[in-house]
């Protein structure tokens, strides 16, 4: 099962429980990249394949272990994008 997926669920007094996204305006999802279906880490090599042959690259072969994706609601802040 991935690590959660974007939201979390939260007390919200007589409300009961509600479902919020986990890092307020976005949803963030980390876990193992096995733990996605593989076209995630074919993606992922291609994007890297890509760079590598760019004129000057010098990117490094390597094997993603860990996959990162956000997930942004409308009118989300994007902090360091």
């Amino acid at each position: 099962e991935l690590g959660g997926g974007f939201f979390e669920e939260v007390e919200e007094g007589s409300s009961g429980k509600l479902m919020k996204l986990n890092m307020g305006t976005r949803g963030r999802l980390v876990d193992s990249i096995d733990s996605f279906p593989a076209r995630f880490k074919d993606l992922c090599l291609e994007c890297l394949r890509v760079g590598q042959a760019e004129e000057g690259s010098d990117l490094p072969d390597m094997s993603p272990t860990t996959l990162l994706i956000n997930w942004y609601k409308e009118g989300a802040e994007f902090k360091w994008h």
